[in-house]
């Protein structure tokens, strides 16, 4: 499943610069699966901003390029959050010394439990 996934950035301190995350991007997807050209170009125009839309993308191909990042960066602590066009498809990532620091989502149906439940092991009620 792919479709339109919005992605915010934070990080402890400033943006890594641009250029490393154009080559963690080129160096990650493979040219003849991604129109990388047009990966680049949709995360340059909002890397400034720390928001980004991308299309036919899922969570696995940003937290893909960003443990690239976070590799080439080590001491940069970076928070990732986006969200699909499904109501439950939120997820966040926190990258730290070139990991996965924190992970939690994306939280759909018959992929993971919703928040509640997955957290505090609520059950839906009855109707």
């Amino acid at each position: 499943m792919s479709y339109s996934t919005r992605v915010e950035f934070h990080f402890e301190d400033d943006a890594p610069p641009f250029e490393i995350v154009e080559a963690c991007v080129r160096s990650h997807f493979d040219a003849e699966q991604y129109a990388v050209d047009d990966i680049v170009v949709a995360l340059r125009r909002g890397w400034d901003d720390g928001v980004v839309e991308f299309a036919r993308m899922e969570s696995s191909d940003i937290e893909g390029f960003m443990l690239g990042v976070s590799r080439r960066l080590p001491d940069c602590r970076m928070c990732v959050r986006g969200s699909g066009e499904e109501w439950r498809d939120y997820w966040l990532r926190e990258f730290s010394g070139g990991k996965i620091a924190f992970t939690a989502g994306p939280f759909i149906e018959g992929k993971k439990p919703g928040f509640f439940r997955y957290y505090f092991g609520h059950q839906k009620a009855e109707l």
